[in-house]
């Protein structure tokens, strides 16, 4: 494996495990929204993982357009069907049950079930397959709207080799400006098919269509994109903190400006994450981390919150459980899955 797909894979790999931590968010329900501990896990949590979204997009964006040509888009589609829109519906389908089967022996899940309309056929097929509602599996509209972006390639492809890169740029900023216009329907679209989302992966498949390397770009002008990135994501969670709801242009701008922070730090990224013991387990397992922490980490979570009555620090074992015990059950349940059904596992690791 050359270094750049090394990269690649850590940063990837990094964002997965930040996926993890984004979610650790649960616990604040557990406790009293206030103080330094709050404080600094809601940065954690709302600051800096937010992050891996738009990087990830960009990611997704670069690497389905990387020497792509309309002949391979069949493949290329069809290695989204296996690696993304297969996990999507066996992870949603596995949660409907295993949310129907525990309700009547657990009351959270019971309310889950009256929440998202379980409790017939209709409701379960739109929580598992709609291209809209969020999924149950609450991290995969990721993965959903990354597979609908993949399917408009074509029409892309068509954009970038047809227009100069300053057409494209205009378009992508054309596409922030509508934010601006349409706020209530950005907003809405937050969680499905957000601006920023297609901005990111538009600009990344462009890099790879017109043979930037943007991984050059980012290690030669390391300094100003650390700078930039951490000014617009500490910017970012301040204003959210202590503004308010901000407004969808600025969130939108604010966070595509967050793309260059990992990408800065790649290097000492990948050293870290180059470790045996990362490669062997941590790197297999990443996809079923990413999809099933909502599961693993959550039950953990909601298990023990009830039964710590101390206040000082209970966040900080909550969060600790979350990421820290959640990782290894995700990896652990992975690793087993692994040896008792392997090609079953391959759905959900979305290695089919």
């Amino acid at each position: 494996m050359d270094s750049r797909s090394q990269t690649i894979d850590a940063v990837r790999l990094f964002c997965n495990l930040l996926v993890v931590l984004l979610h650790a968010s649960a616990a604040f329900q557990y406790v009293p929204r206030q103080g330094v501990e709050y404080g600094v896990w809601s940065f954690l949590c709302g600051g800096l993982a937010p992050v891996l979204l738009p990087t990830l997009f960009f990611l997704s964006g670069y690497l389905l357009f990387r020497n792509y040509t309309n002949a391979v888009y069949g493949r290329k589609i069809w290695s989204r069907v296996k690696r993304l829109a297969v996990p999507y519906l066996a992870w949603n389908a596995l949660f409907v049950v295993v949310y129907l089967v525990f309700s009547a022996v657990v009351p959270r899940l019971a309310m889950r079930v009256n929440q998202f309309g379980l409790d017939t056929l209709a409701g379960c097929v739109e929580k598992v397959a709609s291209l809209t509602v969020h999924p149950i599996d609450g991290p995969l509209w990721f993965v959903r709207t990354l597979f609908v972006f993949a399917l408009f390639a074509p029409v892309l492809v068509w954009l970038f080799r047809k227009l100069p890169v300053w057409a494209v740029g205009g378009l992508v900023v054309l596409l922030i400006g509508g934010t601006a216009l349409f706020p209530q329907q950005a907003e809405a679209m937050r969680m499905t098919y957000p601006t920023y989302a297609l901005a990111a992966f538009i600009t990344g498949g462009g890099a790879a269509t017109y043979s930037f390397d943007v991984f050059a770009f980012f290690r030669r002008f390391r300094w100003p994109c650390l700078v930039v990135s951490l000014v617009a994501m500490v910017g970012l969670f301040a204003m959210q903190e202590f503004v308010g709801p901000v407004h969808p242009t600025v969130w939108t701008v604010l966070l595509l400006l967050t793309i260059p922070l990992f990408w800065t730090v790649a290097e000492p990224l990948t050293r870290l994450l180059s470790a045996r013991w990362i490669q062997t387990w941590g790197m297999p397992a990443s996809f079923f981390i990413y999809a099933g922490h909502f599961l693993f980490a959550s039950t953990l979570l909601h298990l023990v919150a009830p039964y710590l009555t101390f206040t000082h620090g209970k966040l900080t074992v909550l969060c600790l459980i979350f990421v820290g015990l959640g990782i290894p059950v995700c990896v652990l349940a992975h690793w087993i899955g692994r040896r008792i059904a392997p090609r079953l596992i391959k759905v959900f690791d979305a290695t089919l």
